[in-house]
This record gives structure tokens, C-alpha cells and sequence, in this order.
């Protein structure tokens, strides 16, 4: 008898496991994915008349176009942040004064090399 409660237990189980499977499928057919661009046009459209009115227009949820203002507003903070309200020519000399920087950095590595190279070579076994 206890043999027979186990494997119905079983059973039950695996049909479980296989509805919310079957479940998720459906789901995932249903989600649709949309470009950087759709995003972006969404985004404009709803600056100009409204989320719940652009969600409506363009048959997206509510929450997801609310969710992907609130992503663009993170990143344009961290950009805004990112650069300190610098200019384009400030931030073009910046890169200028990093890529000589790298490149004065990658020098003393070749030599510290070589100087390795030189001092292994004179060591004595």
C-alpha cells in the first residue's frame, strides 16, 4: 500500500512539473522582444502624449514601456555622470592624454622585459 501512495505521489508530481513547463512555453511565445529602436520610438511617443496613452496606441504593457523609461532615465544619469559636464573637446583631449599615457606604460613594460630577460640570461644555474 505504501508502495502504491508513493508512486501516485510521483506521478503527480512529474503531470505538475509538465503543466507549469507546457505553462511557460505558452508564455514565452507570447513575449515579444523589440529593438533598441522600437524601444526608443515607444519612448519618444510617450514623451509627447502620455504612457498610458503610447502603451495603448502601440499595444504594449503599461509596465513594460514604464520600465524601459526608467533604464533609459539609469543610463542617461550615468552618462550625464560619467562625464561631469564636460565639453566634447575636453573629453576628446582627455582620451588624447590616456592613449599617450597607455602608450608611455606599454614602453616601460617592453624594456622592464628586456632588463628581465637580460638579468635571467646572466643568472647562474
Amino acid at each position: 500500500m505504501a508502495q502504491r501512495s508513493l508512486w501516485s505521489t510521483i506521478i503527480k508530481v512529474e503531470s505538475s512539473s509538465a503543466r507549469k513547463n507546457e505553462k511557460h512555453r505558452e508564455q514565452s511565445t507570447w513575449e515579444k522582444r523589440y529593438t533598441a529602436e522600437e524601444r526608443a520610438q515607444a519612448l519618444k511617443l510617450a514623451e509627447e502624449i502620455g504612457g498610458a496613452a503610447a502603451a495603448r496606441r502601440l499595444g504594449i504593457n503599461e509596465d513594460t514601456l514604464y520600465g524601459w523609461r526608467g533604464r533609459e532615465r539609469k543610463r542617461a544619469a550615468a552618462v550625464e555622470a560619467a562625464i561631469g559636464g564636460r565639453s566634447e573637446a575636453e573629453l576628446l583631449a582627455e582620451v588624447r592624454q590616456l592613449r599617450s599615457q597607455l602608450q608611455q606604460a606599454r614602453q616601460y613594460v617592453e624594456i622592464l622585459q628586456e632588463a628581465l630577460g637580460f638579468f635571467v640570461g646572466r643568472r647562474k644555474p
